[in-house]
């Protein structure tokens, strides 16, 4: 869950890094944010650390798929973890659910 590994970032970046980084993951959260930025979708998942959130950059297929998002949806995203810089970032999201 995207609180899961924001709370393990924030606890033992070091550790949650031999886990996650440079791996592909499935994540699931509530949609917090919805953005698109330079033709690239970017879903944010809300998680309760109030200083870190789960930033998910879209591949170009999933950024056509937005669209049918909504704020306070659950979903579930699977992608590549590149680290954490107060958010965790993940890259080449795809959609799926």
């Amino acid at each position: 869950t995207a609180n899961k590994i924001i709370n393990d970032f924030s606890s033992d970046e070091t550790a949650a890094n031999k886990v996650y980084l440079d791996k592909i993951i499935e994540i699931s959260g509530t949609v917090s944010e919805l953005n698109i930025e330079k033709e690239k979708g970017i879903i944010t998942l809300k998680t309760n650390n109030d200083f870190g959130n789960v930033l998910c950059n879209l591949s170009k297929d999933a950024t056509k798929k937005i669209s049918s998002l909504k704020i306070g949806q659950t979903v579930i995203l699977k992608g590549v973890c590149t680290g954490y810089l107060m958010d965790v970032i993940l890259v080449k999201c795809e959609i799926k659910n």
